[in-house]
């Protein structure tokens, strides 16, 4: 099991079981959510257990919770400056936040700035896709237009095209919020305009300086005639 998952482990003795999975769990809940598996041997699970066995027991150590941490102060304000600039932001909204229950500090951004969003299939529910500032209805647009796209806790996959033309504009700038270093730069990303960090603590970072941004709606419009134009020609 050991390459499907984040730990395989198989205890050796009745009397490790308690630390063999507090260590599982918490191994999977820190750090980049995964899979725990404890593979259990017949010999365990059917021995028999007497007094003096369970004297020899482990006290189950406490999983606390996981720890978080922001981005570096001087990255985020870099981050800032460059999304400020943007004629055509963008922010793609992925499961890492909805794992990070990032919830209520990601809908504050959103509400604050208007910042247009497009949510990933995992990261639906983050922010209701009722919300107006959505642009899943005209997502070929949004991807085209966007000039500087912040991703939280999303992957620049195949969902998202990998982040190349000619689905996405070819001057598009991609900012990775991720908790884990190896997921910088992959695919059409910058490791230079990443935040590492927890995605909850990094947005609200970013909304204490963003706070009095207001972003101008996408003009679908102009996109449309532009695009009319090209195939005429």
């Amino acid at each position: 099991m050991t390459p499907h998952t984040k730990i395989a482990v198989r205890p050796s003795s009745f009397a490790t079981l308690p630390s063999i999975i507090a260590n599982a769990y918490r191994t999977s809940f820190y750090g980049h959510p995964g899979t725990g598996f404890v593979d259990l041997p017949a010999d365990i699970i059917n021995e028999p257990v007497s007094g003096d066995d369970a004297a020899d027991l482990e006290a189950t150590p406490k999983v606390c919770i996981p720890p978080k941490g922001g981005a570096d102060s001087a990255r985020v304000q870099r981050i800032v400056a460059l999304i400020k600039s943007a004629k055509a932001p963008l922010v793609l909204i992925g499961k890492g936040a909805a794992y990070a229950r990032a919830e209520i500090p990601i809908r504050s951004l959103i509400d604050s700035t208007r910042l247009p969003f497009l949510p990933s299939p995992m990261g639906k529910g983050v922010v209701p896709d009722s919300h107006p500032q959505n642009v899943s209805s005209a997502r070929s647009a949004a991807l085209k237009m966007a000039d500087v796209v912040l991703i939280l806790g999303a992957r620049l996959n195949w969902i998202f095209h990998y982040g190349e033309p000619p689905k996405w504009n070819p001057a598009a700038k991609f900012i990775q919020v991720d908790i884990v270093s190896e997921e910088m730069g992959r695919n059409a990303a910058d490791a230079e305009l990443s935040l590492l960090g927890d995605v909850g603590i990094v947005v609200q970072q970013l909304s204490a300086h963003l706070a009095k941004l207001v972003v101008r709606s996408f003009d679908f419009g102009l996109y449309f005639r532009n695009a009319g134009c090209q195939k005429e020609e």
